[in-house]
């Protein structure tokens, strides 16, 4: 197992470089010149000339994006053009915020989407196993800043059960992460559904079926364990 998590990491490196230089690529493509931004509306043409040379947006595009790594490498990632405050302190300051929500939207993906796509590929085609495509369905389609509204006016405004905004307390953090968790729930359990579905045909199950032994044994020691490799 540690052996497999290892190379995936690995793999990590090549997504990550080549995401960066297509995201630095295209940003480099879009309108705007951040210094003239900078210097303001009155500035004269040779103050903008050398923020730009301060700044290295004379430089060519592949140094410019060389000089962009080595600064993700060593921490240091400029400041914004807009807050003028460096950019790792800014994000350091919302990390903590970050991984809480995260963490908690990939929790409540994992206790409403394991459970389902279980239910859902024993119970196929049946009316439980639409049910629970629908909802897979509705997860997937809505997009999260509709949803989270929605929540927000169903529970916040009518109902008055959970707070709109905020992040003091625990229950200020429920909204947001239904809001993410739901849509990546519906996403996770379409794959375990499919998941369970594959491991379901293979002839280990059916063996320990004609061994006796019961349908909770087989699905959590046999079907679920085989189906969360992929």
């Amino acid at each position: 197992m540690l052996k497999y998590i290892g190379k995936r990491l690995i793999m990590l490196i090549p997504v990550i470089l080549v995401t960066s230089f297509l995201i630095f690529w295209a940003m480099s493509l879009t309108g705007g010149d951040p210094a003239l931004m900078l210097a303001g509306d009155n500035a004269k043409p040779e103050q903008i000339e050398q923020i730009r040379e301060d700044l290295g947006l004379n430089d060519p595009f592949i140094v410019r994006y060389g000089n962009y790594m080595k600064g993700m490498l060593t921490g240091d990632m400029g400041k914004s053009y807009v807050t003028k405050r460096d950019v790792f302190k800014t994000f350091m300051e919302r990390l903590p915020n970050t991984l809480l929500l995260g963490g908690a939207a990939v929790l409540i993906a994992v206790v409403v989407s394991l459970p389902l796509g279980i239910y859902t590929a024993i119970h196929q085609n049946t009316w439980k196993d639409t049910a629970g495509m629908i909802f897979a369905l509705f997860g997937t389609s809505m997009p999260n800043f509709w949803l989270g509204l929605q929540l927000i006016l169903l529970f916040a405004l009518k109902l008055r059960w959970l707070p709109a905004s905020g992040f003091n307390t625990p229950v200020q953090y429920i909204l947001p992460s239904l809001t993410l968790g739901i849509a990546a729930a519906a996403s996770l359990m379409r794959t375990t559904r499919s998941a369970i579905l594959e491991v379901m045909r293979q002839d280990y199950i059916k063996t320990a079926r004609a061994k006796g032994q019961s349908e909770g044994i087989i699905i959590f020691r046999h079907m679920l364990k085989n189906a969360l490799i992929p």
